[in-house]
């Protein structure tokens, strides 16, 4: 668990206003200027007469940016940058893992949406103490199913304004054409690269052939 990814800064856009914090959590740092936090915490603004969107990686801002150019509500604009962080920032954020969102509504409501993984009905908690402290991390057991795609589908399908397919094709062209990894991310595919390599079904998803044979 990342314990200090950003939340998608509120945009402000017709009817309402909302704050996303994807899946990780949001520890504060205590500096008083962005200038001043390390790389990996710096987020990207992109302004415009339709609001502000800012987020981990210029790719994403820009995505849900260019919702609200195209008469997308705040909604449509986080949720679109919140997919696009799933190809832009693969290593902390993306579908498979946990969202909890806040909406505020121009007519004063709070609204929340807990998108937190699931367990099985039929878990047993001493079970999955008894594998924890035997220090089994792994298996059919102890997953449990990630809350973050269900929970932008239910916040876009009631508060948005668009369809997911919409939404969804900034994340799309990201992924076709590809991102120049930072420095962060390299080091963080230098150290589990070797992991992917040596997975018959993970080397031939993620890796080219030639890397994964």
């Amino acid at each position: 668990t990342r314990q200090h990814a950003r939340p998608v800064r509120a945009v402000r856009a017709p009817n309402v206003i909302l704050a996303l914090a994807l899946a990780y959590g949001f520890a504060a740092t205590g500096l008083a200027r962005a200038g001043e936090l390390p790389p990996e915490l710096r987020t990207t603004e992109v302004h415009g007469a339709w609001g502000v969107v800012a987020a981990n990686t210029r790719e994403a801002a820009e995505a849900g940016a260019r919702v609200l150019r195209d008469g997308g509500n705040a909604v449509d604009a986080a949720v679109a940058t919140a997919l696009a962080l799933g190809v832009s920032e693969t290593e902390a954020s993306g579908i498979g893992g946990n969202a909890w969102i806040l909406i505020h509504l121009a007519d004063g409501r709070e609204i929340a949406i807990d998108g937190a993984a699931a367990v099985p009905n039929l878990t047993k908690p001493n079970e999955l103490r008894g594998l924890l402290e035997d220090g089994v991390n792994y298996g059919y057991k102890i997953v449990a199913t990630p809350g973050g795609l269900a929970a932008l589908a239910a916040g876009l399908a009631r508060y948005g304004t668009k369809s997911f397919a919409e939404v969804v094709r900034p994340a799309i062209a990201i992924a076709e054409r590809g991102v120049r990894l930072t420095p962060h991310q390299r080091a963080i595919a230098d150290t589990f690269g070797w992991k992917l390599a040596g997975s018959r079904t993970l080397g031939g998803l993620f890796l080219s052939s030639s890397l994964s044979a």
